[in-house]
């Protein structure tokens, strides 16, 4: 599709004052500019843009000083082609902004002139249906001019005009369509931030706009979203001039700042970009076609909906499939159909047979590292799953160290294979650090940080910031060996900490799937009275508390394995049984699919949260038949 790599500058007003209908688009992998054919259907200025998997909508704005119109052009990603929705916004309005999830868009605030009315509406549009519609939920104060920023679950509406500039940040939760203040304030009272801004997998970035309407800064505040915390006062980096009017545009590693005006009327084509990793501003070569201001850009949704992303672009739209691999010992690997619950063995099986690996994935591959192939021989191989041709492959990379009964995680651009023992024998060796798999160039490094504590047996879960490793053995079998311990590994810093929260009990051997919101950890084998158990422990990601919440695994069983559609996660091992947990109603119950074989000690790296749209299918992979298995 390609939208995934690129973002799209729309409309926009130049110098002396030409209204446009001119789209631009950025390449995110090679950031070039390039203008294609489609245009948007009139002139206009001030308008703003949101994004779904699919197409990107520019709303209303102005054609003239003193005209508004409500009318929403759709870009189609797959042909770069322009047309007009029959539904319109609630009012003609410009200087508003917006925001998406993977199902709604929406556009919140705006003016209107002649009558210099401001509004609190929030209009929001159906990406299944294209209808507009308007939630009883309103901004904390009409206003226009302002920016917005997203996460995961939120959308933040920061700063704006009321007349005279603000500071408040609205927050909309997408799970209910509620706004609230949560209390958090940009560095400074500000407005004219061209109706967005740039976001990341962690942060927000509010960059540039006006304090004055003689007074346009360069200053960039950054939003954390797991603390709902500001930069103090702003971080280090600005935008290489005071600017007002930029349009914003992310990839999964930089924001796109395009346009914008200097003081008092000059527009600039100029592109800042704002590096995530670093949080540094540079200036590349690549400019937009023509210099110009307040006009909107939208890209394919990136709201982090699911796990993994492509190796340059934007986050997964959906996802249909998992895979189930390995196990002990076993090398083959079962797919699950998520749409119609039903599970096959495809062709390809592991390059060995083997348990007690571990797996991450991006939107392309998964990668399974390490495991046991026989009960005293660790690897450290790692064995490559194409999605699009469902072929195994050897990447020619290796673990640092051949381990055992280790965990994955993956974030937009890694990989990270935690602790483990070697070998798996009578008394093991307990490993503390973290493998990470660079998903461009797949080169397999060891970077600082470690779990706090050796251990392995142990599952993690994941949202777009953060992964979450808990608990696992770090001695000789015994029930003082099981921790309950939660270690928390930050993506854009790659810092471990233990932020407090712990499982309901210590335990080895739990099957762990994430939602947007939550991470559960289902079954395990428990220090109390050394017995499986059926409960399952919620892990919320916004407080970072732990619960245990009604629904139960059918059966008490440990070294079981988990994969997660957008709707459903799925706890297979070490019997052939699967058990869905409805993520909506937290509900479980067992769909008719089983696995090919009673396997335990599998891995399903091969999650469909890690696939693209076109995504059909996951695969669970080897496991333990009781026999060593090659299939």
């Amino acid at each position: 599709i390609p939208g995934l790599l690129y973002g799209y500058f729309g409309g926009g007003i130049l110098t002396p004052g030409s209204v446009v209908s001119t789209i631009n688009r950025l390449d995110f992998t090679t950031e070039t500019v390039a203008t294609p054919t489609p245009k948007l259907s009139g002139i206009r200025v001030n308008l703003a843009g949101l994004s779904s998997p699919s197409y990107g909508y520019f709303g209303a704005g102005a054609t003239s000083p003193i005209a508004r119109v409500c009318t929403i052009d759709r870009l189609d990603f797959s042909s770069d082609t322009v047309s007009t929705l029959t539904s319109q916004l609630s009012q003609r309005k410009s200087a508003f902004a917006g925001t998406s999830n993977s199902s709604y868009g929406y556009f919140g605030g705006g003016y209107f002139f002649p009558a210099a009315t401001y509004f609190s509406t929030i209009d929001r549009l159906d990406f299944s249906t294209e209808t507009r519609s308007t939630p009883s939920t309103v901004l904390s104060t009409a206003k226009s001019d302002l920016g917005v920023v997203s996460s995961p679950s939120y959308g933040y509406f920061g700063g704006g005009f009321a007349p005279g500039a603000l500071s408040t940040i609205d927050r909309l939760d997408f799970s209910v369509e509620t706004r609230a203040t949560p209390g958090i304030v940009l560095s400074s009272a500000r407005f004219s931030f061209g109706g967005g801004g740039a976001s990341s997998s962690s942060y927000g970035y509010f960059g540039g706009g006006a304090t004055a309407p003689t007074t346009y800064t360069s200053n960039i505040d950054r939003l954390e979203f797991s603390t709902e915390t500001i930069a103090s006062p702003i971080i280090p980096a600005k935008l290489s001039a005071g600017r007002a009017g930029a349009s914003v545009v992310s990839s999964a590693s930089f924001g796109y700042f395009g346009g914008g005006v200097i003081f008092p009327a000059t527009r600039v084509s100029i592109i800042d970009r704002i590096d995530f990793s670093t949080g540094t501003v540079t200036t590349p070569t690549p400019k937009l076609s023509t210099a110009r201001g307040e006009g909107a850009a939208v890209q394919i949704n990136r709201n982090p909906i699911f796990k993994g992303s492509p190796k340059y672009t934007n986050w997964p739209e959906s996802a249909t499939t998992g895979y189930f691999a390995g196990g002990a010992v076993s090398s083959t690997i079962d797919r699950l159909d998520f749409s119609t619950e039903t599970t096959s063995v495809p062709t390809p099986k592991l390059s060995q047979a083997r348990f007690g690996l571990a797996s991450a994935s991006n939107s392309f591959y998964s990668y399974f590292g390490g495991g046991s192939s026989a009960l005293t021989v660790n690897t450290s191989m790692v064995d490559r799953l194409d999605f699009s041709t469902e072929t195994i492959s050897s990447p020619g990379k290796q673990l640092p160290q051949a381990r055992n009964a280790l965990t994955s995680s993956s974030s937009s651009s890694y990989g990270y294979f935690a602790g483990g023992s070697t070998p798996p024998s009578a008394a093991p060796v307990f490993i503390s650090t973290i493998d990470r798999l660079d998903f461009s160039t797949e080169t397999i490094t060891i970077p600082t940080p470690k779990l706090s504590q050796a251990r392995d047996d142990l599952a993690s879960v994941s949202n777009s910031s953060y992964s979450y490793f808990g608990g696992g053995q770090f001695a000789t079998l015994s029930p003082t060996a099981f921790v309950c311990t939660i270690d928390r590994l930050d993506f854009s810093t790659e810092t471990v900490s233990v932020p407090g929260p712990q499982l309901s009990q210590s335990k080895r051997g739990p099957g762990a799937t994430s939602s947007n919101s939550y991470g559960y950890f289902g079954g395990g084998y428990i220090t109390v009275t050394l017995i499986n158990i059926c409960t399952i422990d919620r892990l919320d990601f916004s407080t970072e508390t732990v619960s245990v919440p009604t629904p139960k695994l059918s059966q008490a069983r440990r070294d079981l394995t988990g994969t997660s559609s957008s709707s459903y996660g799925y706890f297979g091992g070490p019997t052939s049984v699967i058990d869905r947990l409805d993520f909506t109603t937290e509900t479980t119950s067992v769909p008719s699919p089983k696995l090919s074989q009673a396997r335990d000690n599998a891995i399903s790296g091969a999650t469909g949260t890690q696939r693209v749209g076109t995504a059909t299918y996951g695969y669970f992979a080897g496991g333990n038949t009781g026999i060593r298995s090659s299939t």
